[in-house]
């Protein structure tokens, strides 16, 4: 599906059914609302009243994220979600999908309104499962600064007190316990390297801890093979829960583990954890989420970032090494653009306006109204054969994002207008072209030779018959 949801490249006939015609369950209403356009990420089978035919959504009035046949690798490349099934439902795994939904950047600037999933046994721990968590104050609660105030027993510092070693033998419990001021139904990132200097026989566990608050939901665990001989970064989301009243909070690390291990740069940050989906629909068969983040079609950004390359454009969507909060990219307010000729950064989105005149399968076309000049996103796949025009006059189109459209347009009021002619249009014009002139080139030579023939036939010429 050459424009995820909105143009198949085999389908020419640029129609719709009418929504009359088509059955809708009722409780799933929510689909057919056409006050603006949306995209459905579709995971699992909808309900069998609903149509819902794969890349032949252009019928229906329904745009979906992917379709098969899809196969531009650089697609694949930045969301990570590979579709060159035929199936109704692709059979992606499912820590792709997860990881697309944890991501939600590439969800959300795909124009992503509803995701439909398979049922979940618990859906509390699987709402959890595809959160996300930042850190949000950028001074640490614990850190080396509070080693000299820990509580060591089968365990020490270091002689430069830069790490925490944990060893002896079997069976002989050995533990880290710092204080830590944690508040309740808070979400707290754990951060440290670790490394193992002899061999591992249990495993180590890291909590929080105080009289009468020990709960395994406070904990997480590392297992001999999590820990190699080298320094392994580890950083884990603990939610604080219910914290009983004037209770003091430790940070504990403990192991009956024979072995030797070493712990450096452990830091513990208050976190903000995302929930970027809210439940819309479930029954027994199918859970769909609404996407709290959903951007429209077309948005105007307010600052575009050049990049050199697709990996860069991957590493910043995917959020790569991105702790903090504030570093974060958001889609609609930043637009990440390769070759940007131009010089402009900052442009003033809030006083930009998108109006649709027309929506068609080959062609689109919007009323932009700016007091500055503005650049424009349009979640649509860039694709070659796709044209943009300002005022009737030809402009440039901006690989966006790794995998969408932008234009730059500069103030004022404007006509936009995207033109879709297809790879093989030339091709088959070329043909046809040179079929046409064959054609006319054989009815010249047989009115010429019909002609000729007549001719010989007609009275006082040399017809020796």
């Amino acid at each position: 599906l050459y424009s995820y949801g909105h143009f198949d490249e085999n389908n020419s006939e640029n129609i719709f059914i009418p929504k009359e015609k088509i059955e809708y369950s009722q409780d799933l209403e929510f689909f057919s609302n056409k006050d603006e356009l949306f995209r459905i990420f579709p995971v699992a089978e909808l309900p069998e009243a609903y149509v819902y035919i794969r890349n032949r959504s252009i019928y229906y009035e329904l745009y979906y994220v992917f379709g098969y046949g899809y196969t531009n690798p650089e697609f694949n490349y930045i969301t990570i979600l590979e579709d060159d099934s035929y199936e109704r439902n692709p059979n992606w795994e499912e820590s792709l999908w997860k990881s697309s939904l944890k991501n939600n950047i590439i969800i959300s600037m795909l124009n992503t309104k509803y995701i439909v999933l398979p049922e979940q046994d618990n859906t509390r721990d699987f709402m959890d499962s595809i959160s996300k968590s930042f850190i949000k104050d950028t001074v640490p609660i614990l850190d080396k600064s509070t080693y000299s105030k820990a509580e060591f027993s089968g365990s020490r510092l270091s002689t430069d007190k830069s790490e925490i070693i944990m060893s002896g033998s079997q069976n002989k419990p050995r533990v880290y316990k710092a204080p830590a001021g944690i508040e309740s139904n808070g979400d707290y990132m754990i951060s440290f390297e670790i490394k193992k200097n002899k061999e591992l026989y249990d495993s180590i566990h890291f909590d929080f801890y105080g009289n009468g608050y020990d709960s395994p939901d406070q904990e997480f665990v590392l297992s001999p093979g999590d820990i190699s001989e080298e320094y392994i970064k580890v950083s884990r989301i603990i939610n604080s829960g219910e914290i009983p009243p004037d209770t003091d909070i430790f940070f504990r690390m403990f192991t009956n583990s024979g072995g030797d291990i070493s712990v450096k740069d452990l830091e513990i940050y208050r976190a903000e954890r995302y929930y970027d989906y809210e439940i819309k629909y479930s029954d027994d068969d199918v859970l769909v989420l609404e996407n709290k983040n959903f951007i429209p079609r077309f948005y105007f950004v307010s600052e575009v970032i050049s990049v050199e390359d697709l990996p860069e454009v991957k590493s910043i969507l995917w959020e790569k090494d991105i702790v903090y909060d504030s570093d974060r990219f958001d889609p609609e307010e930043a637009a990440l653009v390769q070759d940007a000729d131009f010089s402009k950064r900052r442009f003033d989105a809030e006083h930009s306006s998108v109006n649709i005149i027309e929506y068609g399968n080959h062609e689109v076309t919007l009323e932009i109204k700016s007091e500055g000049d503005c650049f424009l996103v349009f979640s649509d796949n860039y694709y070659p054969e796709w044209k943009a025009y300002i005022d009737d006059i030809e402009t440039e189109i901006y690989r966006t994002n790794g995998i969408v459209k932008g234009v730059y347009i500069p103030k004022g009021t404007h006509k936009l207008e995207f033109s879709y002619i297809p790879g093989y249009f030339w091709l088959t014009t070329i043909v046809s072209l040179v079929s046409l002139a064959m054609v006319i080139m054989c009815i010249i030579f047989l009115l010429f030779k019909r002609r000729k023939s007549i001719k010989s036939v007609v009275p006082g010429t040399n017809n020796k018959n």
